[in-house]
């Protein structure tokens, strides 16, 4: 992830924290993450930290907005991310084969249910622009 949208997630965590009035720790927990990659996440201009998309996807759900909005990215905004989406993708992707890879049976299978849950996502969401 570039430096840019790392700064612009950081920048939206904090409003979004103040909006609803909760703390980094409260966060962690209702994302489910650890507060050690929460930390990692806030701290990245000092440590270059760039969150895989299950991390997105744990803050997005805690904080019950999209992934677009954790970039305060409207859905004509995005396209001006586009050149970045490959790279991204292909880094996301990447990790997540790493992590298949090194887990034991019973993480397997959650990645794998991971996978298959945002497939199933992107499939209904596609029936409905259809």
């Amino acid at each position: 992830m570039a430096a840019a949208s790392t700064d612009r997630l950081v920048s939206n965590l904090n409003v979004l924290l103040r909006t609803l009035n909760i703390s980094q720790a409260e966060l962690a927990r209702r994302a489910r993450i650890p507060q050690t990659t929460l930390n990692r996440i806030f701290h990245s201009k000092d440590n270059p930290f760039s969150p895989n998309l299950r991390t997105l996807d744990s803050l997005a759900r805690g904080l019950k907005v999209s992934i677009a909005e954790l970039f305060g990215s409207e859905p004509g905004e995005i396209e001006g991310h586009i050149t970045d989406l490959p790279r991204m993708v292909s880094r996301q992707v990447a990790r997540l084969v790493e992590d298949f890879l090194l887990a034991n049976g019973g993480d397997r299978t959650e990645i794998l249910r991971f996978a298959e849950d945002r497939a199933n996502r992107a499939a209904m969401n596609e029936r409905k622009r259809a």
